[in-house]
């Protein structure tokens, strides 16, 4: 006969006795036993566990115990006994604290091996304490398999708990969720390469550049004929009069032309220099310009509605819609006309007088109802998204960030608020900046 003692927490968080298949478990016929200690844990549990499932559980665990005894058994070859008697052990000699539960049933477990030598006897535990303790005192000592067991008990706290945590992420899950992306990454540091600004330029190598710029266009000589009659000014500008049109020579070329052409030339040398000046200006600005492209992500499960998106940087940035200009070279000066050029340019200004532009406004490609943005205030970009659906992106376009020198690492800051959302969602990126 196959005695089988149990700890109190099978009878808490396993099948009913006589569900479980001892019979496969163990070598038939299998008694199994109840300590005292078995049933004052029962008693105790179902008045004043914390939890409602296991007080419950308790007090059908002794009204099954109750009605067995009754029984013809629990299973076939299964039977089921009380042992009321206390443990005649030393606790001392065996390692056992008569305090503890586990360590009483053990010591019943003990007991029954000194009186009933020839029974075997197994202890099936819960929890792995008393299994090694059992192990220890050269016990056979069992585990009961996992489709034995109850699922793990939640008293009502933690069930209200899980139902609220369900409800608030269906909640969620509900919402739009927002998040930015700065080229392409969503990462929360993003590191930026500048290209090194140009060398410096001085300005006597300014003044260099620009008188071969000028000796680059076309030299011609001053035959050092007299202006025909007739010439009358015109908008500063020595030009035919009516009265002239008739002259025979009309490829004749005036000396006014050349000496214009001489100032015209001088002029271009000196606006050469200020474009050079303009140039360098431009272009070491440029290098230290970085393009941030924007895109709004919604992978929450709901469309966003009537949202607001802000980005703000460091007071010390320059925030432009496009990258820094380079300005452009002087346009190379007139060569000398003659006289029939001149002529032409007369009977146009005659017959086609400058008047005053009409310039109409057309808000209409202007407006955009879904989009608006980026609109830059200092050091702050705002836009505003009528309508993102869920799982989609919006690019909201391009800025420029010109960067001080010394190169700094720099936080940008954005906020994004959809009307239909639980809350506004914040953030921050790490730009970090270098030379290449």
């Amino acid at each position: 006969m196959t005695r089988v003692y149990i700890d109190t927490n099978i009878l808490l968080h396993a099948k009913p006795l006589q569900e479980i298949a001892w019979e496969t478990h163990e070598a038939t016929p299998v008694t199994i036993i109840i300590t005292e200690t078995n049933i004052r844990e029962l008693d105790r549990h179902k008045d004043q566990h914390p939890k409602k499932t296991l007080r419950e559980r308790a007090r059908r665990a002794l009204q099954r115990i109750e009605r067995s005894l009754t029984s013809s058994g629990l299973r076939p070859g299964v039977s089921l006994a009380i042992d009321d008697k206390p443990a005649n052990i030393d606790y001392a000699v065996h390692r056992l604290d008569p305090s503890h539960a586990d360590d009483r049933i053990i010591a019943s477990v003990i007991q029954a091996r000194t009186e009933n030598p020839s029974d075997g006897l197994v202890l099936y535990a819960h929890d792995v304490g008393p299994r090694l303790t059992a192990a220890r005192l050269g016990i056979i000592a069992k585990e009961l398999p996992e489709e034995d067991k109850l699922p793990p008990t939640k008293d009502e706290t933690e069930q209200e708990n899980e139902r609220l945590r369900r409800e608030l992420h269906e909640l969620r899950a509900a919402a739009p969720t927002l998040h930015l992306a700065i080229n392409g990454e969503t990462k929360t540091v993003g590191a930026t390469t500048l290209i090194a600004a140009p060398a410096p330029v001085d300005e006597e190598q300014m003044r260099a550049e620009a008188r071969t710029a000028r000796e680059k266009l076309s030299r011609f000589a001053n035959p050092g004929t007299e202006d025909p009659e007739g010439i009358v000014t015109v908008n500063g500008r020595r030009l035919l009069s009516l009265d002239a049109l008739g002259m025979p020579d009309p490829n004749a070329i005036p000396s006014s032309e050349y000496q214009r052409y001489q100032s015209d030339c001088d002029r271009y040398e000196a606006d050469y220099r200020t474009y050079l000046g303009g140039r360098y200006d431009g272009t070491k600005e440029r290098s230290r310009t970085i393009k941030l492209a924007i895109t709004l992500h919604n992978t929450g499960g709901k469309p966003a509605e009537d949202t607001r998106i802000s980005i703000t940087f460091p007071p010390t940035l320059t925030l432009r819609s496009h990258a820094p200009s380079v300005p452009r070279p002087p346009t190379a000066p007139t060569p000398p006309r003659n006289n029939a050029l001149l002529q032409r340019e007369i009977m146009e200004r005659i017959t086609n007088p400058p008047g005053f532009p009409i310039q109409r406004y057309n808000p209409l490609p202007d407006l955009n109802p879904q989009q608006t943005g980026p609109d830059i205030d200092e050091h702050e970009v705002s836009w505003w998204v009528r309508r993102l659906r869920h799982t989609y992106d919006r690019d909201l376009g391009v800025i420029y960030l010109t960067i001080p020198e010394p190169l700094k690492p720099f936080t940008m800051t954005y906020y994004l608020h959809a009307t239909n959302a639980t809350k506004p969602f914040t953030g921050q990126v790490l730009i970090k900046p270098c030379l290449s």
